[in-house]
C-alpha cells in the first residue's frame, strides 16, 4: 500500500494509530490535510499542452503550481525527489530545504518526526545520502519531544528501511518501548532484506516478530517471494509452521499463488479455499478486511481474477457499518486492494462513495498511484486531476511524473 506520506499543510494531524500495516500510508494521511485548500484545479494554457503530451518537468510544474496557499511537506518532498529524476538536482534541493522549512511550525510537534523522516526517504531516493542521513537523524530528535515517541519512531524505522538502512532501522526498532510499534519497524525490515534477496535473514526476522498479526504478516511476504522464486517446498515448510488458523491465511494465499504458477492447480485451489475459510474467522472487521485484500491480491497474481473479485465482494459486505471510523478504515483497504489488483473503476467507485472530501482525495491518490506505476499515465492523469483537495492532487502528479 503501501507509502506513508503525511499532509502537513493547514490544520495538524490528530494523532492515529492504524490498525493493520498495509494501511498505515493511507491513515496516516487523514487529518491534517486542509479542508480549505479544496478547490478544482484550474485549466491553462501549459497544462493543456501538457495533458496533450505529458512530461515528468510540466507534471512536476503542474504539482508546484498546485501548492500555492496549500503548502505540505510530504508534497514537497515527492516533488523533490520527482524533480531529482528528471535531472534538476538544484531545484529538488530548494525543495527539499522548503519541506524541512515547513515541519518547523509549531503547529507539527506531534507528527514533525514523521514528516521529516517522509522527507529522507525522499532524499535518500533522490541520491542524496548525506542529507538523507542528516534529516534522520533530526527526525528523531524531533520525536524526542513530540509526545508520540513510539509512534514517530516507528515512522522513522519504517522509512530507514524502506531505503535500504537496515542496520539503522534495526537500531530504531530496538530503542521502541512499544511492542506493536517495534514489530511494524521490523516488519519494514523484512521487506528490506526481500527486497535485495536475502530469504534467509528475511524469514529469520519475520519468525521472531513478537506481535502476532504483524508476524503473520511478515511471513506470508516471504512465502511469496520464497513461492515466487520457484521455491515452492521451502515456502510449504514455512507455512507448515504456523498455527491453521487465521493467523496462516496471508501466508497460505501467497503459497497457493506460486504453486498455481508452477502448475500445481489441486494444491493451489486447497490452499486458497484454506486461505479464506481461514480469513473469515477473523472478527475484527479492518484486520479481516486486510486478510481478504491480500488473498485476492494473491488470486489476482495467479491469474485468477473472478475469484479476486469475488473475494473483494465478499470482503466489502462482511463490514459493520455500525462502528466508525473502522468501516472507513475498511473500505481504504480495499480500495488500494481493488487498486493493486488493477481494477481502477471498481476502486474508484468505492472511493467516490466517500462523503468526505478529505478522506476521498486520500483514496484518489491511492489509485493514481497505482495507475500510474501499471503504466496508465494518461488515466492516472486524468484521475489526478479530478482530486479535489490541492495537496493530494498535487501529491498524486508528482507520483505520476515519478512513474514516467
Amino acid at each position: 500500500m503501501a507509502q506513508q506520506h503525511r499532509f502537513s499543510g493547514g490544520t495538524p494531524m490528530r494523532p492515529k494509530r492504524p490498525w493493520v500495516g498495509i494501511f498505515i500510508s493511507i491513515c496516516c494521511l487523514v487529518g491534517s490535510i486542509s479542508v480549505s485548500a479544496q478547490n478544482p484545479a484550474g485549466d491553462d494554457s501549459a497544462w493543456n499542452e501538457c495533458s496533450k503530451a505529458p512530461t515528468k518537468i510540466c507534471l512536476i510544474d503542474e504539482a508546484i503550481r498546485g501548492l500555492q496557499g496549500a503548502d505540505d511537506a510530504t508534497a514537497r518532498a515527492m516533488i523533490g525527489l520527482a524533480q531529482a529524476k528528471a535531472g534538476q538536482k538544484q531545484d529538488a534541493l530548494v525543495s527539499f530545504q522548503r519541506a524541512l522549512t515547513i515541519v518547523q511550525s509549531p503547529a507539527l510537534n506531534q507528527v514533525r518526526g514523521s514528516l521529516a523522516s517522509g522527507i529522507a526517504f525522499a532524499q535518500a531516493e533522490a541520491g542524496f545520502a548525506s542529507d538523507a542521513a542528516a534529516t534522520f537523524l533530526l527526525a528523531t530528535a524531533y520525536s524526542m519531544t513530540s509526545g508520540r515517541g513510539a509512534v514517530e519512531l516507528e515512522a522513522i524505522g519504517r522509512q530507514q528501511a524502506r531505503v535500504g538502512y537496515i542496520e539503522a532501522a534495526t537500531k530504531t526498532a530496538t530503542s521502541i518501548g512499544d511492542a506493536r510499534a517495534s514489530s511494524m519497524v521490523m516488519r519494514a525490515v523484512v521487506d528490506a532484506h526481500l527486497k535485495i534477496g536475502r530469504m534467509i535473514e528475511a524469514a529469520a526476522i519475520a519468525q521472531s516478530i513478537v506481535h502476532e498479526q504483524i508476524r503473520a504478516d511478515a511471513i506470508a511476504a516471504v512465502v511469496k517471494s520464497l513461492a515466487s522464486a520457484g521455491e515452492i517446498s521451502e515456502a510449504q515448510r514455512l507455512v507448515s509452521a504456523i498455527a491453521r488458523d487465521e493467523s496462516s491465511a496471508g501466508a497460505r494465499a501467497e503459497l497457493a499463488r506460486g504453486q498455481f504458477k508452477a502448475g500445481l492447480t489441486d494444491e493451489a485451489n486447497r490452499n486458497f479455499d484454506q486461505a479464506c475459510s481461514a480469513a473469515r474467522l477473523i472478527q475484527d472487521d479492518v484486520r479481516r478486511t486486510q486478510v481478504l485484500g491480500n488473498i485476492a491480491q494473491a488470486q489476482a497474481g495467479a491469474g485468477l481474477a473472478s475469484a479476486a473479485s469475488a473475494t473483494l465482494t465478499e470482503a466489502l459486505s462482511t463490514i459493520n457499518p455500525v462502528s466508525p471510523p473502522r468501516p472507513r478504515a475498511a473500505i481504504g483497504i480495499l480500495v488500494n486492494a481493488e487498486a493493486e489488483i488493477g481494477n481502477f473503476a471498481g476502486a474508484a467507485k468505492l472511493a467516490r462513495a466517500e462523503d468526505n472530501a478529505q478522506w476521498r482525495s486520500v483514496l484518489l491518490y491511492a489509485i493514481v498511484k497505482a495507475e500510474a506505476k501499471s503504466g496508465k499515465i494518461r488515466e492516472a492523469i486524468d484521475l489526478a486531476r479530478s482530486i479535489e483537495v490541492a495537496q493530494a492532487r498535487s501529491l498524486a502528479l508528482a507520483e505520476v511524473a515519478l512513474a514516467l
